[in-house]
């Protein structure tokens, strides 16, 4: 009976162990995705934003709402770059 006891309790702290063991191979996955999404929206905004200031000198839009639509997309842009400093403090994730 002593022996079950033992032996039990010998693999349930084996899987415990194991269900701590840190993968390396997931975080550098989640890197990779984040590091990708924020390429990818940082040229979006500056796309967006080279596109309003070229409809304000065209005259398609004037200069006031002009304004007004890079703020916002200013804003949002900051907040997309608070949004990930807040993951990477969350997971721990190394500053890219």
């Amino acid at each position: 009976m002593k022996k079950i006891t033992i032996s039990v309790a010998a693999l349930l702290i084996a899987g415990m162990s194991y269900g701590q063991k840190y993968d390396n191979s997931d975080n550098q996955k989640t890197k990779e995705t984040i590091q990708e999404y924020n390429s990818n929206l940082s040229y979006q905004i500056e796309d967006m934003i080279s596109a309003i200031k070229m409809d304000m000198y065209y005259g398609y839009i004037t200069q006031d709402r002009g304004s007004y639509y890079i703020n916002q997309v200013y804003q949002i842009k900051h907040r997309h770059q608070d949004l990930l400093l807040d993951l990477y403090k969350e997971k721990a994730i190394p500053f890219l």
